[in-house]
């Protein structure tokens, strides 16, 4: 186990039809969890930014998804892991400090 980043994906479970940003910044946590670092280009249309975090928390559509975050989810549930780090979705895209 490791402690959390300070965002991270919850993958919730295997039937689930969407996944949330889940923030541990105020009460590190250790858990499993996988990494998934891509290529991807700045016109990527799901990204974390300053404006949508708060949607991102509550919800994000599976099949809003690409197919290599789509199958990093299905990957990460079959693993019976709860936790998936994605760089795009979990790190701030439009801020320096982040």
């Amino acid at each position: 186990m490791a402690v959390l980043p300070k965002r991270i994906i919850d993958v919730g479970k295997t039937n689930d039809e969407f996944v949330n940003l889940r923030d541990f910044r105020d009460k590190p946590t250790s858990a499993h969890y996988v990494c998934l670092s891509h290529r991807w280009r700045r016109s990527c249309p799901l990204i974390t930014t300053q404006l949508n975090i708060e949607s991102r928390k509550t919800r994000i559509a599976i099949d809003e998804l690409s197919a290599t975050l789509n199958d990093a989810i299905l990957l990460t549930r079959a693993f019976k892991i709860r936790y998936l780090w994605i760089d795009s979705l979990c790190i701030l895209q439009d801020s320096n400090l982040d």
